[in-house]
């Protein structure tokens, strides 16, 4: 009984924290997402600003590639009312880009492609700003990258780190950044995490990591006011971890007192989570509710629109909804999922079919679909329309990036 009254005032400190965490980012959530490709053919001469090309496709508006004859991955998207902003890593040196590494594509709301921009080194994440974007990029160091919408470079500052640590995730705060790196000790191997607070000028104000016992895999990043936590998964016998502290002393650990390896949570009056466990993957409530939804997981998502306590799971191309514990609808088709305005919305590739779906609560409202083969799919929808994007292959060389406006016309 005092184990279980333990673990309760536990998740109801958990809770309270990433409530608080929850409400900073729904204030502040650039719409992000994936990539989309296209139907192979000769490339033009080397001209990095194109037309978007006009489609048949009565599900399409339009379709544009982008790329080079080596590879190309889409990390983050961001949307604003007259641009998408697409940062990846290429490993091409032509058409579209003048060097490998970090890359930014910016399309105008046309689909006309209008700059490439490259950068040193690996990109990682990207957190959005009021005057553009700050860029985690892992160069042999950790870095912190300011440019503008247009992608020029206005800072770039080396986070304070040991040989061997790597950027893992960057995220905005009122005032400034926080930007995590995970370190891996020589000796002992263990993987710690570290939490580096940067103002708005990108200035190292103060740190603190994780005790050095433990290897840890990174999920998210609690930032609440003066102090600040993460949430992780204990390697080896370690369970999952709640680290808190205060910022510029060591992190301290609570432990949750599950063993399952967790890959995303929720919040519907109390805390979810979805975790693999030994029979599969299960959705978990406090109190020690389990859902099973599969029989195995490769990766898996959760998310919720906020109206009527609905949640949504994506899970090795299936799609569930989920409502008072129970599945109240299940869809072989969701590979990927994006959600706005009270509305859920999949993009799924079956027999080279794209199939985009949108639901409200455990209906479907929406559909349509069009042949490409593409690959890695996403989806995005923003004010000023719904974009698929993803790799194809065959029209530069290597795997190209491709977005697919849809019919906004046809689709509502």
């Amino acid at each position: 009984m005092h184990e279980q009254s333990t673990q309760l005032r536990i998740i109801t400190a958990l809770l309270v924290i990433v409530i608080a965490l929850g409400v900073g980012l729904f204030f502040y959530m650039p719409t992000a997402t994936y990539q989309a490709n296209t139907i192979p053919q000769t490339p033009p001469a080397h001209l990095k600003e194109r037309e978007a090309e006009i489609t048949s496709d009565p599900a399409l508006v339009y379709s544009q590639t982008f790329g080079g004859s080596g590879d190309e991955t889409a990390e983050c998207v961001f949307a604003t009312d007259n641009a998408l902003y697409i940062f990846g890593n290429t490993t091409s040196t032509d058409y579209d880009f003048d060097s490998s590494g970090a890359y930014l594509a910016i399309l105008d709301s046309y689909g006309k492609t209008v700059a490439f921009c490259t950068y040193e080194g690996v990109f990682v994440k990207a957190t959005l700003y009021d005057g553009g974007f700050v860029m985690a990029i892992d160069k042999g160091c950790p870095l912190a990258v300011a440019i503008d919408y247009n992608g020029s470079v206005l800072a770039s500052v080396q986070i304070p780190a040991v040989e061997g640590e790597k950027p893992i995730d960057i995220k905005y705060r009122t005032g400034g950044y926080i930007y995590v790196t995970e370190v891996k000790k020589d000796i002992s191997e263990f993987t710690r995490l570290r939490l580096t607070l940067l103002d708005e000028k990108l200035d190292c104000t103060v740190q603190a990591i994780t005790d050095e016992k433990y290897s840890l895999e990174y999920i998210d990043t609690l930032d609440y006011g003066t102090s600040c936590g993460l949430m992780a998964n204990g390697l080896s016998s370690l369970g999952n971890l709640l680290f808190s502290g205060t910022w510029g002393q060591k992190l301290t650990q609570v432990e949750l007192g599950y063993s399952y390896r967790v890959l995303g949570y929720w919040i519907v009056n109390c805390f979810y989570y979805l975790a693999e466990t030994p029979d599969g993957l299960s959705l978990i409530k406090d109190g020690g509710f389990s859902l099973k939804l599969t029989d195995s997981v490769n990766k898996a998502s959760i998310f919720g629109t906020g109206k009527d306590d609905f949640m949504y799971i994506t899970a090795d191309g299936s799609f569930f909804c989920v409502y008072n514990d129970k599945i109240v609808y299940s869809d072989e088709f969701g590979q990927t999922s994006y959600c706005i305005d009270d509305r859920v919305h999949t993009a799924s590739l079956v027999n080279g079919t794209v199939w985009v779906r949108s639901f409200e609560g455990s209906k479907t409202v929406k559909e349509l679909s069009f042949v490409r083969d593409i690959v890695d799919q996403r989806i995005i929808t923003c004010p000023f329309g719904m974009f698929v994007i993803g790799n194809t292959s065959g029209k530069f060389g290597g795997k190209d990036v491709t977005v697919l406006k849809i019919n906004y016309d046809l689709y509502y």
